[in-house]
């Protein structure tokens, strides 16, 4: 080529005394590099060879990319599919395979513990239910878990319909209950479940084959049961209390019936004298009703008193108390109303109530009203002590009275005077005589 006055250059290479670089080498021609086309297109050239470099690498990391997560993809499905199948037995005892991917691996021994955590803790569970089922069979008293379904139930539960305890499991709760209790037990167990305030104890019928029923006391409690809310009810027999108290009902109410009847009035008081019942006779007589007398004593409503002389003769409740005993207020005495309005001729007694032990828990008294049978015997004492044509003492009243006197003389050394006359009107005076006891 011809050299157009420039230096000398060498084709291919540069010399050895200054290497140079990929982007320093020289593919062109002599004659070439004085022309800016040339250059224009090597450095194109390189630029579309170093694109392509680089699209290659970017496809080879996207290949290499989506090939790692394909692999993490399939491996967690192989995870997911481990959990899937654990989670469907309730088994918490697997394991999870361990892949050789570090980051799976680390998922795996992760779950792993949790499934060791749960495996404890249903160990702990599933002891804990033992305990609970082992102690409810050997209780004689019916033990129902419930909501409104039965979830565990005892064999005496069981025995109540004669199943089996586990033949009880499922079904309505409300079922064993007698029709008459059916609605208050359920409302009862509905409001304990709401978390609202409700009686601890209640007492039902249970349907036992029996057309009477069983009676019991039922205690509830709210619990969690395999973690659900649910009800421990406890229900112990109370049959036989329940008889007791029926029969203690109808001998109570025989017993009033009774009183209620008689003509006798009677009061009953407790331990301090206050009076706590009255019957109708007993109102009668005194002249108040039971509501009023309630509370009060009995010589805050009568006084009563000796017929002859009025003299008090005390309260016959304090008197019972006092001394322990049977007290009896004699023939002669008076009933006063705390008026003074009214007047009854009364025979009053009082005796101590007494209870287990001979513990004294009140007192009752008695009292008759004997005023029309003590105005018979004043009528007939007074005409067989007095004569009819003169209204005075027939001569063996005046004996009767002469030797009364004359004994208490003697007795008491009293003296007394006798004046004696004579009421014979044909006589032509009267002659007094004096005469001395002795």
């Amino acid at each position: 080529m011809v050299n157009r006055g420039g230096p000398p250059r060498l084709l291919g290479y540069a010399s050895q005394a200054s290497p140079k670089t990929y982007s320093d080498l020289d593919f062109s021609t002599p004659g070439d590099t004085d022309r800016p086309e040339n250059n224009n297109k090597i450095t194109s050239d390189l630029i579309i060879i170093t694109l392509s470099i680089l699209l290659g690498l970017s496809v080879l990391v996207s290949i290499w990319l989506a090939t790692q997560k394909r692999t993490a993809r399939q491996r967690n499905e192989v995870i997911n599919q481990e959990l899937l199948a654990a989670s469907q037995d309730a088994s918490v005892g697997r394991r999870l395979s361990v892949p050789n991917d570090p980051e799976s691996a680390q998922l795996a021994h992760t779950v792993n513990r949790l499934f060791d955590a749960l495996a404890e803790r249903d160990e702990k569970i599933q002891e804990r239910d033992r305990l609970f089922k082992d102690f409810a069979r050997t209780l004689p008293e019916i033990v129902i878990v419930h909501d409104e379904k039965i979830l565990l139930a005892n064999e005496s539960a069981a025995s109540l319909i004669g199943l089996e305890a586990t033949q009880l499991v499922g079904r309505e709760i409300a079922d064993l209950v007698k029709p008459a209790y059916r609605a208050l037990f359920r409302n009862t167990m509905a409001k304990r479940m709401a978390g609202e305030n409700v009686p601890q104890r209640l007492e039902i019928q249970l349907i036992n084959g029996n057309e009477s029923g069983l009676w019991v006391e039922a205690q509830s409690s709210s619990i969690e049961f395999h973690g659900h809310p649910a009800i421990l009810t406890v229900a112990r027999d109370v049959s036989h209390r329940k008889s007791l108290e029926i029969s203690l009902s109808c001998s109570k109410r025989q017993a009033q019936y009774t009183l209620e009847s008689i003509a006798e009035g009677v009061i009953t008081t407790d331990n301090d004298g206050r009076i706590d019942y009255m019957n109708v006779a007993a109102e009668s007589i005194i002249g108040t009703n039971r509501d009023d007398a309630a509370g009060h004593r009995v010589g805050e409503l009568f006084s009563p008193v000796d017929d002859a002389d009025r003299r008090p003769l005390g309260d016959p409740v304090e008197r019972c108390l006092a001394m322990r005993r049977r007290v009896n207020m004699g023939r002669r005495a008076v009933l006063v109303s705390s008026a003074g309005e009214q007047e009854h001729s009364v025979e009053i007694s009082a005796s101590p109530i007494r209870g287990p032990g001979s513990s004294i828990s009140g007192a009752v008294v008695v009292f008759h009203d004997v005023s029309e049978m003590r105005g018979l015997t004043r009528q007939m004492s007074y005409q067989a002590t007095h004569d009819l044509l003169t209204g005075l003492i027939n001569r063996r009243e005046f004996e009767r009275r002469l030797d009364e006197a004359m004994d208490s003389a003697h007795a008491e050394e009293a003296v007394h005077m006798l004046f004696y006359m004579d009421l014979d009107i044909t006589a032509a005076h009267t002659r007094p005589k004096l005469y001395k006891d002795g």
